[in-house]
């Protein structure tokens, strides 16, 4: 259920992505950053308190883990700070803002309304762009994208293609169209690398985008192709060609 383990909540201007997936721990120092800083409400601060020890003791207990599969911290100005499961996580969230706590459960009730009515999240998705003031137009070339994207990573799992394989597919589709590689557009646009590549792509783009997904799927699924270098080779092949409509 995609929609309940890794989903966005903003609050303050600032975005944290809430994991909720076992095994995956969330950085309480994003969520303290969203909350605005508080002062002496620091993840330092929350675990000098006597009831957070207790806290990540229940959590491991009922999760049946030890207290360092729930509960990591380390020191250091550079990539240090304080890392939990989701369960500890939303209560520290609960203790920075009440305002916070209440949109986390919100947020979590739309999910679940989406997994039981998938086309409640259609609908957001489409409510939200609206907002950023895209076109109808726009927005279906943006959902088909999305789609024939799934469908084509859904067909690279079955030909093996590997975790850092998609993200070489998905480049090989994008240097032909869009012009160079994820990385290297999202740097000259000054983008965020949580920031999605297609939404600031243009109507025209997009629709190159799907057509080349759609089409490096059917070709394939209709060849030998299996692997990283296999596929890879397959969707910038496609993409090339299919890059060429534009002029």
């Amino acid at each position: 259920m995609k929609s309940l383990t890794n989903f966005e909540v903003e609050f303050n201007g600032s975005k944290f992505l809430l994991d909720v997936a076992e095994g995956n721990l969330m950085s309480l120092n994003t969520i303290y950053a969203a909350a605005g800083s508080p002062v002496n409400k620091d993840p330092r601060q929350w675990e000098r308190l006597s009831t957070t020890p207790q806290l990540i003791d229940k959590v491991a207990e009922n999760l049946n883990v030890s207290r360092t599969h729930i509960w990591k911290t380390k020191r250091g100005r550079h990539g240090g700070g304080t890392w939990a499961h989701w369960l500890i996580a939303t209560e520290y969230a609960s203790y920075l803002s009440a305002e916070l706590r209440i949109l986390i459960l919100n947020v979590f009730r739309e999910r679940v309304q989406e997994e039981i009515d998938p086309g409640k999240a259609i609908d957001r998705g489409i409510k939200g762009y609206r907002k950023q003031g895209k076109s109808n137009s726009w927005i279906e070339q943006r959902v088909k994208s999305k789609v024939a994207w799934e469908a084509l990573t859904d067909l690279l799992k079955e030909r093996e293609v590997t975790k850092y394989g998609y993200a070489r597919c998905a480049d090989s589709i994008n240097v032909p169209i869009i012009g160079d590689t994820s990385k290297a557009v999202k740097r000259e646009q000054g983008l965020k690398k949580t920031d999605s590549l297609r939404d600031v792509q243009d109507e025209v783009t997009l629709a190159l985008l799907n057509v080349a997904q759609v089409l490096s799927k059917d070709k394939i699924s209709k060849s030998n192709a299996a692997g990283d270098y296999d596929c890879s080779r397959v969707c910038f092949d496609v993409a090339t060609r299919v890059a060429e409509l534009r002029s």
